[in-house]
């Protein structure tokens, strides 16, 4: 299968086309070009696709990934600002009050 072909213009230039239409059935080309663009089998097969379609599927997990590991972050800080906030206010002791004694017994501070 020849990729370019030329063709002579109005102007009698000739010009670089490329060609487009089928390939046989059962051909070399057809082959290579089948190992070349189909998407491969499992994670690897996955990541490694060049179908746009997969690409977006792509995009999506990592913006799903990114704003879950972005909201774990911002709301540990903000359980630690509120437990941080706990410990200055009021004075724990592991004997001093039922709470204090289970507060401790869950978390082990």
């Amino acid at each position: 299968m020849d990729s370019i072909d030329s063709v002579l213009d109005a102007a009698g230039v000739r010009t670089r086309i490329p060609v487009i239409g089928r390939v046989r059935a059962g051909s070399a080309d057809e082959q290579a070009l089948r190992e070349t663009w189909e998407t491969g089998r499992g994670l690897i097969g996955w990541l490694g696709s060049v179908d746009h379609k997969e690409i977006g599927k792509r995009y999506l997990v990592t913006a799903f990934l990114s704003i879950g590991l972005v909201l774990t972050i911002v709301f540990g800080l903000v359980f630690m600002g509120i437990q941080g906030h706990e410990w200055a206010t009021r004075p724990f002791h592991f004997s001093s009050s039922p709470y204090s004694s289970l507060y401790f017994v869950i978390t082990g501070f």
